[in-house]
């Protein structure tokens, strides 16, 4: 199959658009790249709000995008949740996941019951929920709630420290993890002890451009997926492209 075959056929579980240091992403011109690049659709969130007034102009934006390209994050904050409920955001969308980022937010670590009322929601409701894994919020913090809450779908976000995310997910059957800046030894580690059907193929595109300065957006996208086909063989990737993405976040497009 040729390249631009694949990625027809590609869709990405983490996109992002705002601000993101000094450089901002805007939701119109992310929607423009990825058209550009040709890939199948696409989980889009913010990189994150803070006010209401923050939030209704995500939802206005989410709403002007081709329905049959994009599903998108429910980016929840503590702060959201003070002025209303879960269960009535998403009656204002038909978001397909939730995202909890507890670097972005850190009062979330003060909230755990909160935690657990959005996955038993999820739960019921059939959504997944992403949590961001990284150096100050590694893995092993979100452990508990993949096991309190086996109904509900986790996606661990980087999948970050490696170790740590791959004895949830042996424990865990309800745990995915997405590629985003996840490096091609730990994907490899993961594929060796049998967990590659919950593999999930994520970029974090466009914060990739942030780093990768001495290529074009839509050349580091083509290329990062050439290379995926090249180590893991084209069936692989498509798994984590393709059907897991399915799996996850439903076919009902």
């Amino acid at each position: 199959m040729q390249l631009d075959e694949i990625i027809a056929q590609t869709n990405d579980c983490h996109i992002h658009f705002g601000q993101f240091r000094d450089g901002y992403f805007s939701i119109f011109t992310v929607a423009k790249q990825l058209q550009e690049i040709g890939i199948n659709r696409a989980c889009i969130m913010p990189t994150g709000f803070y006010s209401k007034k923050e939030f209704f102009e995500y939802l206005s934006a989410l709403r002007s995008l081709p329905k049959e390209r994009f599903d998108s994050f429910l980016w929840l904050s503590p702060r959201i949740l003070r002025w209303m409920p879960v269960e009535n955001l998403f009656k204002l969308h038909n978001f397909k996941a939730i995202k909890i980022h507890c670097v972005a937010h850190p009062d979330w670590l003060l909230f755990s019951e909160k935690i657990s009322e959005i996955c038993t929601f999820a739960g019921e409701k059939q959504l997944p929920v992403m949590f961001h894994t990284g150096t100050e919020t590694p893995a092993h913090i979100f452990c508990e709630y993949c096991k309190k809450f086996p109904q509900t779908t986790f996606i661990l976000a980087h999948g970050n420290p490696i170790d740590e995310t791959i004895q949830i997910m042996k424990v865990c059957k309800n745990v995915f993890v997405d590629t985003a800046f996840l490096p091609f030894p730990n994907i490899s580690k993961l594929c060796e002890i049998g967990l590659s059907d919950r593999i999930l193929f994520g970029t974090d595109f466009p914060i990739t451009s942030y780093f990768y300065k001495d290529k074009t957006p839509l050349l580091w996208y083509k290329d990062n997926i050439a290379k995926f086909v090249e180590i893991f063989g084209e069936k692989q990737f498509l798994l984590w492209s393709n059907r897991n993405y399915r799996r996850v976040f439903g076919e009902g497009w």
